[in-house]
């Protein structure tokens, strides 16, 4: 059985490769701002007493802006977007990977003919659905009488994916492949 992290994501984004380092980069710059963790009030979220764990207490963030276009979705949608630019099968992890830029063109035609043609766009939609698990009963000892108690099930809302929401995806995708080839980069997700 494979687990995924519910709380992941994947970023498409065009790359290059480091040169000294050899790992995939993507054209950043750094940029100051309020401390996204602590919301600006410099304490820990965990122990108010204590500081920020990641300004320290300043309020003020460095971190990393990307300066080309990137696409940011949940790990569903993006299996489902490499398996529309075929990369992609259930049985296999691809959770990061590089489309080189002498492939783009041919991602960039998969693109477009999805596009234009509505019943292989409209392969990849699904509804959306809200799943709950049964309550369950248990005896609870803790106290001095035993108890009945009633815990509710868990709850997954899946969204789906509508044709509207796969023609934006396309729309960001065109574009950013369109920054990679224009700058000589490879396109990258993670």
């Amino acid at each position: 059985m494979k687990l995924i992290n519910l709380y992941e994501s994947i970023d498409f984004i065009p790359s290059y490769r480091n040169k000294e380092t050899g790992y995939q980069e993507s054209p950043s710059e750094e940029v100051d701002g309020e401390c996204s963790l602590c919301d600006g009030d410099g304490k820990d979220y965990n122990d108010e007493t204590q500081p920020c764990r990641q300004c320290e207490g300043k309020c003020k963030y460095n971190s990393r802006k990307y300066t080309v276009p990137t696409l940011n979705v949940s790990n569903d949608n993006g299996y489902l977007i490499l398996q529309m630019l075929g990369l992609h099968s259930r049985d296999e992890d691809n959770s990061i990977g590089t489309i080189p830029n002498k492939d783009l063109p041919e991602i960039r035609r998969k693109l477009i003919m999805l596009k234009n043609k509505d019943n292989e766009r409209n392969s990849f939609t699904r509804d959306g659905s809200d799943t709950r698990s049964p309550k369950t009963s248990y005896v609870d000892k803790s106290g001095d009488v035993p108890q009945i108690r009633t815990q509710g099930g868990g709850r997954v809302i899946d969204m789906g994916t509508s044709d509207s929401q796969i023609n934006r995806y396309i729309d960001k995708l065109l574009e950013i492949i369109s920054i990679a080839q224009e700058k000589g980069f490879d396109v990258s997700w993670h």
